[in-house]
């Protein structure tokens, strides 16, 4: 098509529209999702505030609240809360491991941040090791963390008589 055809056929298409120009107070509109961050936390926890009794019985089901102290790095000092359910007739990584879920909400001075999060504990030779999962619930979220998105590993190291190391690493997506 030579030049001459193809702008015939664009200034009849404007034509045919109208040739309207969008107003100036809409902008131009987004072509990228916003960045995505790094997300990384660490927090010392200490004793649960509150356990299951007994997990040795059927339906061997534990549940525990665990909080903490420590840093979101981005958003300062923090502390945490998580509400932790533990199935021991799992056994994943041989005799008295179990599988875990577990949300985890981050306090800082801008928001809750709400963390998803599902894993394996195992028997170390310092202790135990907290392996997981977590996805961001963004709905569950609040303040600047409000429908934020992302995933990543949640880690917790535990030592008889020392209190629990959690090392959060991810993405974080804020709205």
């Amino acid at each position: 098509m030579t030049t001459v055809g193809l702008a015939s056929i664009l200034t009849l298409a404007g034509g045919l529209t109208g040739g309207a120009i969008a107003p100036p107070e809409l902008g131009p509109m987004a072509t990228t999702a916003p960045p995505k961050a790094s997300l990384r936390a660490t927090f010392t926890e200490g004793a649960p505030l509150t356990q299951t009794s007994d997990c040795a019985s059927e339906p061997k089901i534990c549940q525990a609240v665990l909080t903490g102290t420590g840093h979101l790095v981005g958003f300062g000092a923090a502390t945490e809360i998580t509400g932790l359910t533990r199935d021991r007739a799992v056994t994943p990584c041989g005799p008295g491991s179990d599988s875990e879920v577990y949300t985890r909400r981050i306090k800082t001075r801008v928001g809750v941040l709400a963390l998803r999060v599902s894993g394996v504990r195992c028997r170390t030779h310092t202790g135990w090791s907290i392996t997981a999962r977590y996805h961001i619930d963004g709905s569950a979220s609040s303040g600047e963390f409000e429908g934020a998105r992302g995933h990543g590993s949640d880690r917790v190291k535990l030592r008889p008589g020392h209190p629990g190391l959690v090392t959060i690493c991810g993405t974080l997506e804020l709205r």
